[in-house]
């Protein structure tokens, strides 16, 4: 399963895609509850991938690299869902995804604003103990 994940975050490195980026989503969906022991690493790369995918963005490649960022955020509200019941998972992960779900509430970010308030709630609802 992890050579699955590392194939994908290669791919998307390698090429700003928003069907890659959604068919890992949609993958994670329908494994969700395989990806627990690689949900910090996958949300590390997503991140990753998303800071990298709005500068990118930002310098006009015909909005391919915007989709991708958004398809990151959705991928990691996926992450979010598979963690529900892991607390500590749970922290972790608010720490790795804080700088992308707080670039979501500013005018630049504000393509992933639904998807950020979306993965903001479910921290939120399963984070309480």
């Amino acid at each position: 399963m992890q050579s699955i994940f590392e194939v994908y975050l290669k791919t998307i490195e390698e090429v700003d895609s928003e069907e890659l980026v959604q068919s890992l989503s949609d993958f994670m969906l329908i494994f969700q509850d395989d990806i627990a022991p690689y949900t910090v690493q996958l949300a590390t790369n997503l991140t990753s991938q998303y800071q990298r995918l709005i500068q990118v963005g930002f310098e006009a490649d015909e909005g391919e690299s915007t989709l991708a960022a958004v398809g990151c955020v959705q991928a990691i509200c996926r992450i979010v869902e598979a963690a529900k019941n892991d607390q500590a998972n749970l922290q972790q992960l608010q720490a790795i995804v804080y700088p992308i779900l707080m670039h979501g509430l500013t005018p630049e970010g504000m393509d992933v604003v639904e998807d950020c308030l979306s993965c903001i709630n479910m921290l939120i609802y399963y984070g309480t103990p």
